[in-house]
């Protein structure tokens, strides 16, 4: 004779809220793709560049023997996004280039890739001011470049060079014929809609 089984139910005060479904509705976490609000923030890593400050700018500064070098490089502080997605936004870099005052007319631009170059985009550089402790010998010119934001933690891979001609000569800094090569690393938090819950999550390690 087997004894006979019995259920046993918690009292109601432990009972968590229950809600019904039509069949046709889904509840929301079952949702295999839920939209949940992202905010995305922007860093950059510069692998071969010469100097690397930890707030995520890139000076060349101790380059030498050229009339053209790359000297800075970071992004805009406004590099920030709260989104569903980042496939809309931009970032925005903005960096330095110092050439020596050979001419009155001098022309800097930047050559850029973000395919490795299978294609190139160019952009003029900005005259900024004399060099004061170079006793005018050098100018600074200024250059922005804005892309589309990367998202979904993979980074965006850019690679400059500088081309100045001035007096009916040619220079280039290409960094030792590598290019700058910089990262552009999104950082993104996941908000979910209750504020239950924050995820966050970045790109791979430095």
């Amino acid at each position: 004779h087997k004894p006979k089984k019995s259920v046993r139910f918690c009292d109601n005060a432990s009972l968590e809220s229950v809600r019904l479904f039509l069949k046709s509705q889904m509840p929301k976490a079952c949702r295999s793709d839920p939209v949940c609000p992202k905010h995305y923030t922007y860093r950059l890593r510069l692998p071969n560049w010469l100097l690397t400050s930890p707030r995520g700018s890139g000076s060349n500064n101790g380059r030498i023997g050229n009339a053209v070098r790359m000297e800075t490089i970071q992004l805009e502080n406004n590099s920030t996004t709260t989104t569903t997605t980042a496939a809309t936004k931009t970032v925005t870099l903005t960096g330095s280039v110092q050439v020596a005052n050979l001419a009155f007319e001098k022309h800097v631009v930047i050559r850029y890739t973000l395919d490795d170059w299978l294609t190139f985009k160019e952009i003029d550089a900005d005259y900024q001011e004399p060099i004061a402790h170079s006793a005018n010998t050098w100018d600074r010119f200024r250059f922005t470049i804005k892309i589309q934001a990367p998202c979904h933690n993979t980074h965006t891979t850019l690679y400059l060079a500088v081309h100045y001609t001035v007096a009916g000569r040619e220079f280039w800094d290409n960094n030792d014929n590598k290019n700058y090569e910089v990262d552009v690393v999104p950082d993104v938090q996941l908000q979910l809609p209750n504020d239950e819950l924050t995820f966050s999550s970045s790109d791979e390690d430095d």
